[in-house]
């Protein structure tokens, strides 16, 4: 396992009354990411904690994602403070992997132009 902040690692504990299975991956940048399931549901999710300058503008990645409604972009389903350095959002998790994962495994053109076609539909939502 890598080292992370002890605020994040006592948060993980804390989320682990209503998540576990938790998994890290490092394969990301610009912060912390996590899978985890949800107790209840049993909903497989994506727990990306970050950090930012004080200020408006720290919170703008998942306040924005929040207001768009796009088959392409993961809904924020969850939105906290961990400290004066550190929040975290919930997300539904992929599970076919990154990119990096789709390119390795060598898709087919049709396959590949999907995923382009997904891709830009999604950018268009983000930016519209």
């Amino acid at each position: 396992m890598f080292s992370i902040p002890s605020e994040i690692a006592s948060t993980i504990k804390a989320l682990d009354a209503h998540y576990t299975d938790f998994v890290s991956n490092d394969r990301g940048a610009n912060g912390y990411l996590w899978f985890a399931k949800n107790r209840i549901s049993h909903a497989e999710v994506a727990i990306k904690f970050y950090a930012g300058e004080p200020g408006d503008r720290r919170h703008d990645e998942p306040r924005q994602l929040s207001t768009i409604s796009s088959p392409n972009v993961l809904p924020v389903l969850d939105a906290r403070n961990v400290s004066d350095d550190w929040a975290y959002f919930i997300t539904p998790r992929c599970n076919g992997g990154d990119l990096d994962d789709l390119i390795n495994a060598r898709p087919s053109v049709h396959e590949a132009i999907d995923v382009v076609l997904g891709i830009r539909t999604g950018e268009s939502a983000v930016h519209a």
